[in-house]
């Protein structure tokens, strides 16, 4: 994979939009690599924020590559792309599946990059209960 150009100034200035997701157990393409090439582009191009307005990467905790592997796996991405492209609606999450041990597919949602996806309802298998976080300690807030 050949990433060694981070300016996709040309790439965003024709309104178009770039849509990832690495699964964090890939086995063949570190997620560290996408991480690295997202980090370049923030760099050249002003900040998280600003390249959030055209470039998202979602990371699947547990996914190997292109399969959900013991993870989390992204469900329905390519709507989510054509939804940001046709329609202007950013996706904020993506919609991800993950197949519980007994065998019912519980439903999450995979947050844009540098933002995880923390528990934070009451029950595991609904995608509401998961809100997206810059991480996923739980604050104790003093009384």
């Amino acid at each position: 994979m050949r990433t060694g150009n981070p300016d996709l100034s040309a790439f965003r200035d024709k309104g178009k939009k770039l849509f990832s997701w690495h699964g964090t157990a890939d086995a063949i393409i570190g997620i560290e690599n996408s991480v690295r090439y997202r980090k370049h582009v923030e760099a050249v191009l002003g900040g998280n924020d600003r390249v959030n307005e055209f470039f998202r990467l979602f990371e699947a905790p547990g996914a190997a590559h292109c399969s959900p592997g013991t993870g989390v796996f992204p469900v329905c991405a390519l709507d989510s792309l054509i939804e940001w492209v046709k329609q202007d609606q950013t996706p904020e999450t993506l919609h991800a599946a993950i197949l519980g041990p007994d065998g019912e597919m519980r439903q999450r949602i995979l947050c844009p990059w540098s933002l995880v996806a923390r528990f934070v309802g009451t029950n595991s298998s609904d995608a509401a209960s998961y809100s997206c976080e810059s991480s996923y300690d739980v604050s104790i807030e003093a009384a």
